[in-house]
């Protein structure tokens, strides 16, 4: 099938750990936790095993415990709460849950009346305003993304459609030419976009086929709709995204230009509170931590750390806030290193911990330090996609691309065998970018792990994020905040995605990506509200971010952060983009 085989070595030593560990191969053992609502402990919710009679329910305090195995599937249920189901891991012990209440219908509903605009006779006036197939939409006011391009920047130089969309839509693909016409590939600013040609709205006329038989000069106004806020009423016709043109002859509003209108408010405008991540951090540290950069000299730090290690010889959180004070404030390698070599008892056989400690070795540029422990979390846990994924990675960082290939063509394998069951629609174009992001400068490679015919859905060039975390049960919010003020939110909440949060611990799975290009030059924001993970514990999250996608010129950096303070909005970092040009603060 590939150009390449996967090595005997590799095959042989995969092979074993997968039959050495089957899956979720654990005893049982209690799990314990505490139920809230509201921050009050709820009576009587209801824990099952999905599946087995295994039943428990809340005392008074809202605290339970029941036996459950890894590979279980515990149900948390009471009357007037949504349904919560939560994955026991090899790691899980305790799990407190919030519960939500359940939105019902009621019987009753008092309307308030208020005064609706009038969009259409706004439409000669406003260009932020398009006409659809399903009436008119606002730019401005609208939740989803829409780009409009007015009569004033529509010059007739354009022969037809496909070169106006073109040269004036740098986030579009357009195939084909003005004679035999062709087909255009939107692209989504926080998703993984649909491969998938876009429809167009011809004034109100839904069509496959780019019109090239449209005559430029008679169009007014051209529209690109992209996420579900803005193509969802298209269904499934419209999942590649909508072109909406609106023509003079089509245009049927007789406003004329007599007053300015007013700038209209946007629901999507960041207020701007948001608190630097490191300044916060440093505020709510535990007191060890503050001692820590309380200390004037490299002597003074070195005589706190061993004065606070007695106290916190178990604590594992104790050692890695250490290693990377004396990375971060010292450059002592040495010292840092001693530190996690001398406690590394306490991480052993805990791939969790184990997965935060690799991010902070790869962070630091430990590579060979973070290999071997990703290989170590790959004996525990080889039913994780996840582990592949790092230790592939890992080699790409440690300059060993044939490793890297190897193992990315074990995961195809595994995949084609339905070990790993993915969601296709997500994970296909993740490993698709993935491997292109791994092989920047050995295309062939990246081409013999991928379907060449699938179409790249996002410009080489752009700058791709790659968020994973350590934990499966964490829950947290990242926004991304536009250099014109507004911002998208992906939330990762049992709230929003519980399934997802579910479907992603059965693969082992814990990476999202998103993409930012040049479209809209200038500073972006990225921020992050943490909500926990169902223990006290600190989820820890790294962010790989490539500049330069895809290119020779493309350049990783990597950033981590240790998760702790719940319910604040905090800003991990931001980029200048400027065409061609990122710069990452």
């Amino acid at each position: 099938m590939y150009p390449f085989k996967v090595s005997y070595i590799v095959y042989v030593v995969i092979a074993f750990l997968l039959w050495q560990s089957p899956m979720y191969a654990q005893t049982e053992r209690k799990i314990k936790g505490q139920i809230l609502v509201q921050d009050q402990p709820l009576q009587n919710v209801k824990i099952s095993v999905e599946g087995k009679k295994a039943v428990s329910s809340t005392d008074s305090d809202g605290k339970y415990f029941i036996i459950s195995a890894p590979g279980d599937i515990l149900v948390y249920s009471h009357i007037g709460m949504t349904t919560v189901k939560v994955l026991v891991e090899d790691v899980t012990r305790i799990l407190n849950v919030t519960m939500e209440p359940q939105l019902e219908q009621l019987d009753e509903v008092t309307l308030t009346v208020t005064k609706r605009r009038n969009l259409e006779s706004e439409y000669a006036v406003n260009e932020n305003i398009v006409k659809t197939s399903f009436g008119y939409i606002d730019r401005a006011t609208s939740s989803g993304n829409i780009r409009v391009l007015g009569k004033e920047r529509i010059t007739p130089n354009n022969i037809c459609i496909l070169d106006l969309l073109k040269n004036n839509f740098g986030s579009l693909r357009v195939f084909g030419d003005c004679f035999y016409g062709g087909r255009v590939i939107v692209r989504s600013f926080n998703s993984i976009s649909n491969p998938s040609s876009a429809v167009f709205d011809i004034d109100g006329l839904i069509i496959r086929d780019a019109p090239i038989w449209i005559n430029i000069n008679d169009i007014e106004r051209v529209a690109i709709l992209s996420g579900l806020a803005t193509t969802g009423l298209y269904g499934s016709f419209g999942a590649g995204g909508v072109i909406v043109i609106n023509t003079k002859a089509g245009n049927t509003s007789t406003m004329h230009k007599t007053k300015e209108v007013q700038k209209l408010y946007n629901p999507n405008f960041f207020d701007g509170k948001a608190l630097p991540f490191d300044a916060v951090s440093i505020k709510n540290a535990p007191e060890y931590n503050k001692a820590l950069h309380a200390s004037k000299t490299l002597s003074e730090a070195k005589t706190t750390y061993r004065l606070y290690s007695k106290s916190y010889a178990g604590f594992p959180y104790f050692f890695m806030d250490s290693f990377s004070y004396f990375m971060e404030k010292w450059n002592d390698k040495p010292f840092a290193k001693q530190i996690i070599e001398k406690h590394y008892d306490l991480f052993d056989k805990n791939p969790v911990l184990l997965k935060a400690l690799a991010y902070l070795f790869e962070e630091k540029g430990f590579f060979e330090k973070a290999t071997d422990i990703y290989t170590e979390i790959a004996k525990l846990r080889p039913n994780y996609l996840q582990s592949y994924l790092d230790l592939a990675a890992s080699n790409i960082n440690l300059n060993n691309p044939n490793r890297a290939l190897d193992l990315y063509l074990r995961i195809d394998d595994l995949i084609q065998k339905d070990f790993f069951k993915v969601d296709s629609l997500r994970f296909d174009a993740y490993y698709y970018h993935e491997t292109k992001s791994a092989f920047p400068l050995k295309p062939e490679y990246h081409f013999a792990l991928v379907d060449q015919d699938q179409e790249e859905d996002f410009f080489e060039g752009d700058t791709r994020f790659v968020f994973e975390w350590n934990d499966g049960e964490a829950e947290f919010q990242i926004q991304f905040v536009g250099p014109s003020g507004q911002f998208t939110t992906w939330k990762h909440t049992h709230s929003k995605n519980s399934e997802l949060i579910l479907n992603e611990k059965k693969l082992g799975f814990n990476s999202k990506e998103f993409f930012i290009d040049d479209i809209l030059e200038g500073q972006w924001k990225i921020n992050l509200v943490y909500l926990g993970n169902k223990s006290l514990t600190p989820t820890y999250l790294k962010v790989k971010i490539y500049e330069n996608y895809g290119t020779p010129l493309q350049h990783k950096k990597t950033k981590v952060f240790k998760l702790a303070l719940k319910e604040i909005n905090q800003e991990l970092f931001s980029i200048s983009k400027i065409k061609n040009l990122t710069s990452t603060n």
